[in-house]
């Protein structure tokens, strides 16, 4: 566990808005429910893996914190996307590794992840420390009228590489699959409706997050305790 004023410090080495605005970006956060409320000094509450996760989702709306609460509601119950035909199932790769019990969704994956991966993004398979995966990036889309997406990406540039696409839909498009509706008219309604909301809802950026983001904020937890100051890596690890 680790205090919010930790987990803040630890996530604007690497951001280049600097710490005023990663606090403003945790209190939108916090304000929205997404990390509890917490006092100042000893009293302040604790903070885990879920929180670590929420702070992670929220940042695919780099650009406008305000919109943050809704990117971490979309992303955290986002689906995994399963393989395309005559393509290897990604899953069978995470055999042996806790991450394989951990695919319901991808905020239950990410905080699996946090709580295994160590310093600089290394993952140990549960049963054979031999095996070992190398987290590589996180990256997010924010949502835009109808969905966001995000990719883990393990042991980039080498032929064993992995990656994990997960899918998740915003309220207005469960609105619509919902609907009674034949499958041509909603499909009818979501262009029209699409062109309607691209005034509204503006542009959709994605946002890489490097391994060393996560395993920094995860160090932050087992540590319980503030992370020293450190010179930020360069390049960056949080672009837009």
């Amino acid at each position: 566990m680790a205090k919010l004023p930790a987990l803040v410090d630890a996530l604007a080495q690497h951001d280049p808005r600097g710490l005023a605005a990663v606090n403003h970006y945790a209190r939108i956060v916090r304000e929205a429910g997404f990390l509890p409320t917490t006092k100042r000094g000893n009293g302040a509450s604790d903070m885990g893996e879920r929180e670590v996760v929420n702070l992670l989702l929220g940042l695919a709306e780099v650009t406008n914190a305000q919109k943050a609460p809704r990117a971490i509601k979309v992303l955290r119950d986002a689906k995994l996307v399963g393989p395309l035909p005559d393509h290897p199932d990604p899953i069978e790769r995470l055999a042996g590794f806790e991450l394989e019990g951990h695919l319901e969704s991808l905020g239950d994956f990410l905080e699996c992840l946090v709580r295994n991966v160590s310093d600089g993004g290394y993952v140990l398979a549960s049963e054979d420390a031999r095996q070992v995966f190398l987290l590589s990036e996180i990256i997010l889309k924010a949502p835009d009228y109808w969905d966001g997406h995000a990719i883990v990406r393990f042991n980039a540039g080498h032929k064993d590489e992995l990656s994990l696409t997960f899918y998740g839909l915003t309220d207005e498009a469960n609105s619509l699959g919902q609907a009674d509706e034949d499958p041509a008219d909603i499909f009818s309604s979501l262009n029209e409706e699409s062109e309607v909301q691209k005034t509204q809802f503006g542009l959709s950026f994605t946002v890489r997050i490097g391994a060393e983001v996560v395993s920094d904020l995860a160090r932050c937890l087992r540590a319980q305790r503030k992370i020293a100051p450190r010179r930020r890596s360069s390049p960056q690890e949080i672009t837009s």
